[in-house]
């Protein structure tokens, strides 16, 4: 019997991040070669089902899920840093509040409080049926990691931004596929990490101010540093 490993599949959302790691790895160190990286797709949609489609086809040890994202909080993800998540909610299921204004500034009730969880326990799949429910949050194996909230559309202003951290308490990263990916390999059982370059605050669209190769130098290294 072989005792080699399934493969990693490593993910990134969009060619811009990819081009834009892969050239500051060869920057960086030029010494190693760089994972070879697939792309997902953007947003929670498309990265969802692509990850699906590659754990029916691919038997793998581990997904790792690359890419740029914002940053709630300057402390435990300060721009021009990169982390690695240890847990992730999303936003992009639930009902608006009755009462509450149309638009992104608002309460919304979330699966957990609407009694309708995403995916119920003992829903049948073909691995057998599920021994657990998902509601809006999945935890990854990188417990002391920080909490990231995956979005379908990202924060334009301070104030979409402070929502969020009032509907969520704790989020320091904003991302738009970290929840889907992670769906995704739960529902098979497959590893899933996700490391993220911060390259804005959340809500801050003036591209000047975005950190770009310095989030993905950190990416990058963040990559050596796990060995993989």
């Amino acid at each position: 019997m072989s005792d080699i490993r399934p493969p990693t599949l490593w993910l990134m959302p969009t060619e811009l991040e990819r081009q834009r790691f892969l050239l500051r790895w060869r920057v960086n160190i030029p010494e190693r070669v760089p994972p070879p990286i697939h792309l997902c797709g953007f947003g929670p949609i498309a990265a969802g089902i692509v990850t699906a489609q590659w754990l029916e086809h691919k038997r793998l040890n581990e997904v790792i899920l690359l890419g740029i994202g914002g940053s709630f909080d300057p402390v435990v993800a300060p721009v021009g840093t990169a982390v690695e998540i240890g847990s992730v909610v999303t936003d992009t299921v639930g009902a608006q509040c009755r009462g509450e204004a149309t638009g992104a500034i608002g309460k919304w009730e979330l699966p957990s409080e609407l009694g309708f969880p995403q995916v119920p326990k003992g829903l049948m799949v073909p691995r057998g049926e599920l021994q657990f429910a998902v509601n809006q949050e999945l935890e990854l194996d990188f417990a002391a990691g920080a909490r990231l909230l995956t979005v379908g559309i990202a924060s334009g202003s301070r104030e979409t931004a402070l929502n969020r951290q009032r509907q969520f308490p704790g989020v320091a990263v904003e991302d738009m596929e970290g929840f889907s990916v992670a769906l995704a390999c739960k529902l098979v059982g497959v590893r899933c990490s996700i490391w993220r370059g911060l390259t804005n605050e959340v809500g801050d669209r003036e591209f000047a101010n975005w950190q770009i190769d310095r989030a993905m130098d950190s990416l990058a290294q963040l990559v050596v540093r796990k060995g993989v």
